[in-house]
């Protein structure tokens, strides 16, 4: 189960009970913070979510903003569902 909470335009996502949100970029485990520009109104798409925070899970260390990108390239599928997963 997924819950949401807003601040602003970011939408901070929680996993609940199954464990954190995580994905994959050049072969690492990347663990999602934060996600942005998550617009109720493009249910259940999603085309404009993305991922705007996260960390290396293997070394806690914060994505740079060009990993951001290339995450968000490389999972830009998956995303959507993870957005339109904190709705239901």
């Amino acid at each position: 189960m997924l819950t949401a909470d807003w601040t602003g335009s970011i939408l901070y996502v929680h996993k609940l009970s199954k464990g954190k949100i995580m994905l994959k970029l050049n072969g690492r485990a990347v663990q999602v913070m934060e996600m942005d520009s998550v617009d109720v109104t493009d249910a259940p798409r999603f085309s404009d979510a993305c991922v705007s925070d996260a960390v290396w899970v293997d070394t806690n260390e914060r994505l740079t903003d060009a990993e951001i990108e290339a995450l968000n390239d490389a999972n830009i599928d998956l995303i959507g569902v993870i957005a339109y997963g904190t709705f239901l």
